[in-house]
């Protein structure tokens, strides 16, 4: 009878271990769902966990385009999302850093990018009110410390690690870009601060395309110091 007692007792002692343990992950469910239903009612946030591309933002990316296809097809979608970025591109007649079939990792500044640095304090004195304002000198190197020549990084890449020593690659602009992930896919213009890939790992055609909101160098003095203050 002892034994059988203890055989029940053990029996009880597993099923509620199973109980409290399935409890406990619907807790953890319902939490998440719960703060991710409040973010997104109330601050209209996006959530990006996986430093990957988002629906909701940008259109599918048809991977038979190069990056430079890519953005005027989600321009002509999404108007006013690479307006300025087509803008500088066409004016400074670099379109080929974003159309060339070599392979490229680019960081393309969407247009509150562009936005946050004609209004950047450092620049306040030089009243640029538009692309139109800023010379072309200033917006080569703009671009080209964005574009990294013959190399493809996505945020999964096996270089791309949480070590922001481990990759420190050189831009067209010769300017070193450490690149690294930690919850989210970062790079760090070096010398500057760090700036968070909003949407990330297109592959177009010729290469792996990032969408940043701001710029790794805001201040103009840094592309051109014909432009100090």
């Amino acid at each position: 009878q002892s034994c059988t007692e203890s055989l029940l007792s053990e029996y009880w002692r597993i099923i509620k271990y199973k109980k409290l343990m399935i409890m406990n992950k619907l807790y953890k469910i319902i939490g998440v769902s719960f703060i991710t239903c409040l973010c997104l009612l109330f601050n209209g946030c996006e959530l990006q966990t996986s430093a990957e591309w988002d629906d909701s933002v940008y259109t599918r990316l048809d991977k038979t385009k190069n990056a430079y296809e890519w953005i005027l097809s989600v321009e002509n979608d999404k108007p006013g999302t690479f307006k300025d970025l087509i803008s500088i591109l066409d004016k400074t007649e670099l379109d080929t850093l974003y159309s060339n079939p070599v392979t490229r990792t680019i960081f393309a500044p969407n247009d509150d990018a562009i936005k946050d640095f004609l209004n950047a304090t450092s620049n306040k004195n030089y009243k640029w009110k538009t692309i139109e304002d800023v010379p072309v000198s200033i917006l080569e190197k703009m671009l080209k410390t964005h574009v990294i020549y013959g190399e493809k990084y996505l945020s999964t890449s096996p270089e791309v690690t949480e070590d922001n020593k481990d990759l420190i690659v050189k831009t067209m602009n010769h300017t070193a870009l450490s690149i690294y992930r930690l919850a989210d896919f970062r790079f760090r213009y070096v010398g500057e601060f760090t700036v968070t890939v909003r949407n990330s790992n297109f592959e177009p055609t010729n290469g792996a395309l990032h969408i940043i909101d701001v710029l790794a160098v805001k201040d103009a003095m840094r592309f051109d110091d014909n432009f100090m203050n």
